[in-house]
């Protein structure tokens, strides 16, 4: 099962979430849909680089020095802070650019820290077909997979198969996992698992395939 911790809320700084590039970010502006974006890069003191991904959201919404609230989770914390849009780039890709915050609100909910990955794999419920699958980050005790969702719900069983390169071998695993989060735009849904009744040896696996991945640094300067 995942590890949870009862830790109350604190405030860090944003260095010391050690964001990456691609972790998923949801923007709330005013009383609109909260609009889903990828954690690009940030520059101390000065700015947080997003990309947005919901096309549909109002271009109104990113027009200079409006307020939004960014929240999201880094595989050990839930995080929100407030900004305001400094500007609207589309070179060298689309993105925004926000204020840099003096704090970060943060609440360390998981002791298993999760890694960014782009793993192919397959997943099912019950007797469904197997369907095509990314793993897009991934710890010992959960992960978040991308696939098409139709009737994946929330507290629903997902069997999750797919393999990992360790040490110059390669290990396929079979894990079962209970739909803790859901979310998606358009065709492609997010599915946030935890796993159940791991095996001994495919957690000190997964441990140690994760503590090594953690070797790379967060991409703010």
């Amino acid at each position: 099962m995942t590890q949870v911790s009862t830790e109350p809320e604190s405030s860090l700084s944003l260095r010391a979430l050690r964001l990456r590039p691609g972790m998923f970010l949801q923007m709330h502006i005013g009383n609109q849909q909260v609009v889903e974006a990828k954690f690009c890069a940030a520059i101390e003191n000065k700015g947080v680089m997003l990309v947005p991904l919901d096309k549909s959201a109002p271009p109104s919404g990113w027009v200079e020095n409006v307020k939004v609230d960014i929240s999201g989770f880094t595989g050990q914390h839930d995080f929100r802070f407030p900004a305001r849009v400094l500007g609207n780039f589309s070179i060298p890709f689309a993105y925004l650019l926000v204020s840099y915050p003096e704090q970060v609100s943060a609440r360390k909910v998981r002791s298993a820290l999760r890694i960014p990955t782009a793993l192919a794999a397959k997943a099912w419920s019950g007797n469904s077909p197997k369907q095509d699958a990314q793993v897009i980050d991934l710890s010992a005790a959960g992960a978040m997979i991308e696939m098409s969702g139709n009737g994946i719900a929330v507290g629903g069983e997902l069997q999750l198969n797919f393999e990992i390169e360790f040490e110059r071998k390669v290990y396929t695993l079979q894990l079962a996992g209970r739909v803790c989060h859901a979310s998606g735009a358009e065709a492609q849904h997010r599915f946030g698992l935890a796993f159940d009744n791991v095996a001994k040896a495919d957690r000190l696996l997964l441990q140690a395939y994760t503590l090594a991945a953690t070797q790379s640094h967060a991409v703010i300067d």
